[in-house]
């Protein structure tokens, strides 16, 4: 992508955020201009192979110069398998642009409103103990240890399944 291209493909998407910015639209929108961006950059280029999916999880590949039309030629033969034969191209890492343009995309529009999550820690028994304390305003007897520290240690498994 050119110079001139990135830059009117930036000034496209600054306005779709300002016009969109507090809509459920705005990720709809990017969307949509950086894949027909994306789409027309690939246009440009001619593919150097093609890359077939097995069905299996593989893939084979075949030279592009003298099979221009093996794509075509394979979806004729296997019309319910389209989609299957995908052009290489000798770049195929896209640019810096597209990807920071495909991240935002893909992030959700609130996403930088959230502060990042900590990961899950537990309560230790002296916390628990000492919870107990502030509670029921007297220390935790012995015998009650091992019930008190189970219910609580049952209540943090619920707490962690339901927040993950």
């Amino acid at each position: 992508m050119k110079d001139h291209e990135k830059r009117e493909l930036i000034n496209k998407l600054r306005d779709i955020a300002v016009q969109f910015a507090h809509t459920q639209q705005l990720r709809q929108r990017i969307a949509e201009v950086v894949l027909d961006a994306l789409a027309e950059h690939e246009k440009k280029q001619e593919p150097v192979a093609w890359r077939t999916f097995d069905g299996e999880g593989g893939y084979e590949h075949r030279n592009y110069e003298l099979n221009e039309d093996y794509k075509d030629w394979w979806e004729e033969r296997h019309p319910n398998h389209k989609g299957w034969v995908q052009p290489l191209y000798e770049d195929p890492t896209p640019c810096q642009t597209c990807e920071a343009l495909a991240r935002t995309v893909m992030m959700d529009q609130t996403s930088h409103d959230i502060p990042p999550q900590r990961p899950w820690q537990g309560l230790t028994d002296e916390e628990i103990s000492k919870a107990y304390n502030e509670v029921l305003s007297q220390p935790m007897r012995e015998q009650d240890k091992p019930v008190v520290f189970n219910v609580c240690r049952a209540i943090e498994a619920k707490l962690k399944e339901k927040n993950s």
